[in-house]
């Protein structure tokens, strides 16, 4: 299989990101539900990594852009709320999604050297 081109990589990790934050925008009637979607997203990543690898070296290239991303959806999920109850919540949706843009590049351009590098350290 060859590997994506950046760019290329970029555009799909910012459209599966910005559709996740729109389902989580348009969800989150509610604290409660807000914090489900994000909380079954955790599982799936978690899962998803298990199957991988039980290696922390997975877990370590997650770590730069991950924290990063869940901050965007969780601001996705605050202006839902805010949305939903009738407030303001422009500013809350613009800073996300600039954090999901920042997420994008650092996963693209940072987390997979990291795991590069990790995989050619620890799997040779």
């Amino acid at each position: 299989m060859r590997a994506l081109l950046p760019l290329r990589m970029l555009a799909v990790i910012l459209i599966r990101n910005f559709a996740f934050s729109l389902i989580v925008f348009l969800v989150s009637y509610s604290m409660f539900l807000a914090g489900l979607v994000l909380f079954i997203e955790g599982l799936y990543v978690g899962f998803s990594v298990s199957l991988i690898s039980r290696d922390l070296i997975v877990v370590i290239a997650l770590l730069p852009h991950g924290i990063i991303e869940v901050l965007g959806y969780s601001l996705f999920a605050l202006a839902g709320i805010k949305y939903h109850g009738g407030g303001n919540y422009a500013r809350i949706l613009v800073l996300g999604a600039s954090v999901i843009v920042v997420a994008a590049f650092i996963e693209t351009f940072i987390s997979v050297s990291i795991a590069r590098r990790l995989v050619g350290m620890f799997c040779v």
